[in-house]
């Protein structure tokens, strides 16, 4: 049986389409565990009226505590052998569960390609793969350097054992990048990895999403990128990994940094203390590349950023 976990907060505007692309899986093993983080919209009502009588649904209501809270409940309530997730704005292709199951998935951890679509079911890209087995010292490698992978969990399956025996959970004090840590503590115990070919998990990318609002507690929020970025760096892995990492600290430090200088309301201290965080980081990345310092463009973004109020400034004087 598969376990697929949805923690949802106000979905009522997916939740029938996600639902929906369940309840129409030609394989019907499974059990859908809807964790609610304390939605104040109509997503209970819907689930009640449209779902309540299938068995496969499991649905749980919780105080709004975030979504890897969430998802760690769903973990604990789970029953399946084999472990996946799913967000309340995206949905599956109908084949997804058959291709799984038919494919003998005797693997620690599976990663599956997804299409990435707009809100109207428009293609903006596929990122699909050429099927094949990756060895243990080889995971970590593919996950954080290959863009397609990333850090995600919706698009892998995991074994519902190891998470158990090892007592592996979602970072409650991260809000970014939290699936990144979680997948790096979950490679720890696996010995292979079977990549499927096939894209069956739809990525709904959102103009009106979340993660671009610039109030003062969602750029608190988007500090945890960089803890758990410094978190993933104590893992063991390539130089290459290392350094990658490095720029994605430095490319999203930076662009805090700039969000940070320009919103009134943080104060002077908070603001002198990221930037102060930032380039320490990047005294660290030089010192372990003598000689592989960022790449130009990388580094145009950063100093840009990094220099935003003398550069801003500088505009408004010639402009005046």
């Amino acid at each position: 049986m598969i376990s697929v976990i949805i923690p949802v907060y106000n979905g009522e505007r997916y939740i029938e389409r996600c639902l929906n692309s369940l309840i129409n899986q030609n394989y019907k093993n499974f059990e859908i565990i809807i964790i609610d983080d304390g939605s104040l919209d109509s997503t209970q009502e819907i689930i009640n009226q449209a779902y309540s009588k299938d068995k496969r649904i499991k649905y749980f209501y919780q105080k709004n505590q975030g979504v890897s809270v969430a998802r760690n409940k769903g973990i604990e309530v789970s029953k399946g052998k084999y472990i996946t997730f799913l967000d309340v704005d995206d949905y599956f292709n109908n084949e997804r569960f058959n291709i799984f199951a038919d494919s003998n998935p005797e693997f620690d951890i599976i990663i599956t390609g997804y299409k990435s679509i707009d809100e109207f079911g428009n293609l903006l890209n596929d990122f699909s793969f050429s099927e094949s087995f990756i060895l243990n010292e080889n995971i970590i490698d593919y996950i954080i350097n290959d863009s397609r992978v990333n850090g995600y969990c919706w698009n892998k399956y995991y074994s519902k054992e190891i998470i158990d025996n090892n007592k592996i959970k979602f970072s409650e004090s991260l809000d970014f990048a939290e699936d990144l840590i979680f997948n790096l503590q979950y490679i720890k115990y696996t010995s292979s990895a079977k990549i499927y070919s096939e894209s069956t998990y739809n990525y709904v990318k959102s103009d009106s999403s979340v993660t671009r609002s610039e109030d003062i507690n969602s750029l608190q929020k988007k500090l945890t990128h960089l803890s758990a970025i410094e978190e993933a760096l104590k893992f063991d892995m390539s130089q290459t990994s290392k350094n990658n990492l490095y720029k994605v600290y430095l490319l999203v430090g930076s662009g805090l940094y700039k969000r940070f200088v320009n919103n009134k309301a943080l104060s002077n201290d908070e603001v002198n203390q990221l930037k102060i965080k930032i380039k320490t980081k990047y005294k660290d990345f030089k010192n372990e590349n003598e000689n592989n310092i960022l790449e130009k463009k990388v580094y145009i973004k950063y100093f840009v950023n990094m220099n935003f109020p003398r550069i801003s400034n500088a505009i408004k004087k010639i402009k005046f």
